[in-house]
C-alpha cells in the first residue's frame, strides 16, 4: 500500500523504503521527480507498473549536454566552529554561478554572505543557528533565490556536495524546519519558473566550481 504525505506547495511525496528513495509529485505541474536512494531502480519499477515512459528526473541528474545554455550553481557552506553550534556561532554560505553557453563555461557570479540567525531580519531565511548545515541549506536557498531574479529562463543545475541539504531539499525536516521549509519553497518556485536538476558533487575532490563555493562560503 502505497501512502501519500501532502506536503505544503501542492507538493505529494512517497517514501520507498525498499529502494530508500523519494517520489515527489506536483499534481498541478505535472512533475515527478525521483530521489534519493536507489531512485534509477525505484523508477525503472514505476515505468514497468505505468507501462510507459513518464518523464521522470532521477538524482543523481545529468546536466545539459554541452551545447545547451545553462545555469550553474554551486553551493557550499561553512562553520569553522562545527560544534556545540548556536545562534551566535559563525557560519557563512557561498554560491559560484557559471554561464554555459555554446558549450563554453565561464564564471558570471560570485554570492555569499553569512548565515543570519536573527528571525527579525529581513535577509532571514528561518534559521535559528550558525552550523555546517544550515550553511549548506542557506546556499541552496540564495541559489533559489537569485535564479528567481534572473530573465533568462535557461535550465538550471544546481551543484552540491551535501547529502543533507539534498535531502531536506524533497523531505520533512526534523531540525532546521524554518530553513527547510524555505528552501522547498524556493525550489518549487523554480521548478515553476524553470527546468532544474540537482547534481551531487563529492566536497574537497578537485571540482572546481565545488572548491570555488567552498572558498566563498568561508570568506
Amino acid at each position: 500500500t502505497v501512502h501519500w504525505r501532502q506536503l505544503p506547495r501542492a507538493l505529494h511525496q512517497h517514501k520507498c523504503a525498499r529502494f530508500k528513495a523519494f517520489v515527489n509529485v506536483w499534481p498541478t505541474r505535472g512533475t515527478v521527480l525521483v530521489q534519493g536512494g536507489e531512485a534509477p531502480a525505484l523508477e525503472k519499477v514505476l515505468k514497468e507498473l505505468l507501462g510507459e515512459e513518464p518523464n521522470l528526473h532521477t538524482e543523481p541528474n545529468p546536466e545539459p549536454s554541452i551545447e545547451q545554455d545553462a545555469w550553474h550553481l554551486f553551493v557550499d557552506g561553512s562553520c569553522p566552529a562545527n560544534r556545540q553550534v548556536g545562534k551566535t556561532t559563525a557560519a557563512g554560505w557561498g554560491v559560484a554561478v557559471y554561464q554555459q553557453q555554446s558549450g563554453e563555461r565561464s564564471v558570471f557570479a560570485e554570492l555569499f554572505g553569512p548565515v543570519v540567525t536573527d528571525l527579525a531580519s529581513p535577509l532571514s531565511l528561518g534559521a535559528t543557528c550558525g552550523s555546517n548545515n544550515t550553511g549548506e541549506l542557506s546556499a541552496m536557498s540564495e541559489a533559489c533565490l537569485w535564479l528567481l531574479d534572473q530573465s533568462l529562463l535557461y535550465p538550471a543545475v544546481l551543484h552540491y556536495d551535501s547529502e543533507y541539504a539534498a535531502n531536506i531539499a524533497w523531505a520533512e525536516a526534523h531540525k532546521n524546519v524554518e530553513l527547510a521549509e524555505k528552501l522547498q519553497m524556493l525550489l518549487a518556485q523554480v521548478q515553476a519558473q524553470r527546468r532544474v536538476r540537482l547534481c551531487h558533487v563529492k566536497g574537497h575532490s578537485g571540482c572546481p566550481g565545488n572548491e570555488h563555493a567552498d572558498q566563498l562560503a568561508a570568506t
